[in-house]
């Protein structure tokens, strides 16, 4: 059962002030702190980022069991409890801890009669000598990836093999298109293989489809979305928020992470964010936002789509492109998958199934 916390930001005055400028200090002091609510998932971490650009602000806190504080003001939320953080006499956060399913609250359309919601994160593979096989687990966060740079896959894995050396507690979150019970072995099975040919991918039959929430999460809903669906989801459907506004390229500057912002069918947009450096439902250049911003936009039910790019073989490329699968095959040898980056969103593009991609689960509703 994962977690969230509730930072909630309360503004008050320094009771004593030892100046002359008494009512310009408080003026000052007040246009720091704006009032705020911010949601932040168990072990996810904030940074409270003075207006006036100081970074030697010493806080305090009475709970450091709940969440904890540095000196750089990077608050992390870590279990249940309350705590209260300080700079002075000034309480700047009380922190409530709640609880949070691996389901986002957000509901998309995919269809004139599907809705969806969203897995907290992209799926993710751990593999485990011991038993040589994988553990199958969905990302903490939404900004999650393994990789988010340009390079060998072996940088990043436990020791200097790639993906194909199958590496005590090597993580993979990129994965080739493969057809459950084509191949026993879990390293093909679910397309978690450094192979670049097609045929250790490909299946006899070109309705055969592959996915990962049925073979992996099956007796809990999971599933991928088909590619008609990723068509009607950015291109088809309206929101609350405008018929022409369904999802936005941003890049997470504090984490480094590019990525699509896609908003549910009830969106109402952060009263205090403003859109004037966000581009809707085109390809642009990339709007970046703050953690402040970023979690306004998640808190009201958005979707946060990481660029992590795409892996051929044991090489990972681009960094400012996701891609991610869909169950529909396009032939023996391609499927179809979704993709996007600073130039173009395309929902129903066609990629070779070596290919290393994203997977995104999701779950249906009413």
């Amino acid at each position: 059962m994962k977690k969230y916390v509730s930072l909630f930001l309360f503004l008050f005055c320094l009771t004593v002030f030892h100046s002359c400028n008494e009512e310009l200090e408080r003026e000052q002091h007040q246009q720091r702190w704006t009032p705020s609510t911010i949601v932040l998932e168990e072990g996810c971490t904030y940074r409270i980022l003075d207006p006036d650009g100081s970074d030697t602000i010493e806080w305090t806190n009475d709970n450091p069991s709940a969440a904890t504080v540095d000196e750089n003001g990077f608050v992390t939320a870590l279990k249940e409890g309350e705590t209260t953080i300080k700079t002075g006499t000034v309480t700047v956060f009380i922190v409530v801890i709640k609880h949070q399913e691996e389901c986002l609250p957000g509901v998309f359309s995919v269809s004139d009669t599907k809705k969806v919601r969203f897995s907290r994160g992209n799926l993710q593979a751990t593999y485990h000598e011991d038993s040589r096989s994988y553990s199958w687990a969905i990302a903490d966060y939404q900004y999650d990836i393994v990789w988010g740079g340009q390079g060998r896959l072996a940088d990043i894995v436990t020791g200097n093999n790639t993906i194909g050396s199958q590496t005590d507690g090597a993580r993979v979150d990129l994965f080739g298109w493969t057809k459950d019970g084509l191949y026993d072995d879990g390293a093909r099975r679910y397309g978690i293989n450094d192979s670049k040919d097609n045929s250790d991918y490909a299946t006899s039959s070109d309705d055969d489809c592959c996915d990962w929430g049925e073979t992996i999460y099956g007796n809990e809903n999971w599933r991928l979305l088909t590619s008609d669906e990723w068509k009607y989801l950015l291109e088809t459907r309206s929101t609350s928020f405008g018929p022409d506004k369904r999802y936005t390229y941003v890049y997470l500057a504090t984490r480094g992470v590019y990525g699509l912002m896609i908003f549910p069918d009830d969106y109402i947009w952060p009263s205090d964010i403003g859109t004037q450096t966000f581009i809707f439902n085109r390809a642009s250049s990339e709007a970046s936002v703050d953690d402040r911003t970023f979690y306004a936009l998640l808190d009201a039910g958005a979707v946060f789509l990481p660029a992590a790019g795409i892996r051929g073989g044991s090489v990972v490329l681009n960094n400012y492109m996701g891609a991610y699968w869909s169950t529909t095959p396009a032939d023996s040898e391609k499927a179809h998958y979704m993709c996007f980056s600073p130039e173009y969103v395309l929902p129903q593009d066609i990629s070779s199934r070596s290919q290393g991609c994203s997977v995104r689960l999701v779950k249906e509703c009413e």
